[in-house]
């Protein structure tokens, strides 16, 4: 395992210590392009956020615009149920009229 350990350390002092200044050069400056995509991806991720927040934002409004008129649809009806029900009663309380028949419409 030593034997192992000392061949790999002597290998890669000789892959190092064997890179030409024309090597070494070209892989810094294939660092600095790959930084360089590496920013302008982010940059266009940034900019594909920022113009995707409006359509987001108009998507929400109208999300809960719907919302609430779902609420007030639903209010209102639980209104009118309530009051059918009164009515019937009503009219089913009162002497002398046949009322099992009535329907009653709450609608304008």
């Amino acid at each position: 395992m030593k034997i192992l350990k000392t061949l790999s350390a002597a290998t890669l002092l000789i892959v190092i210590a064997g890179c030409s200044d024309e090597a070494k050069e070209k892989y810094d400056e294939a660092g600095t392009q790959a930084s360089k995509a590496a920013k302008t991806a982010g940059e266009g991720i940034s900019a594909d956020a920022k113009a995707a927040m409006p359509k987001v934002k108009a998507a929400t409004d109208e999300a809960s615009k719907k919302i609430a008129e779902a609420t007030d649809n639903t209010k209102k009806a639980a209104e009118q149920g309530l009051m059918t029900g009164k009515v019937k009663q009503a009219l089913m309380s009162a002497s002398g009229l046949e009322a099992k028949d009535i329907e009653v419409s709450t609608e304008a």
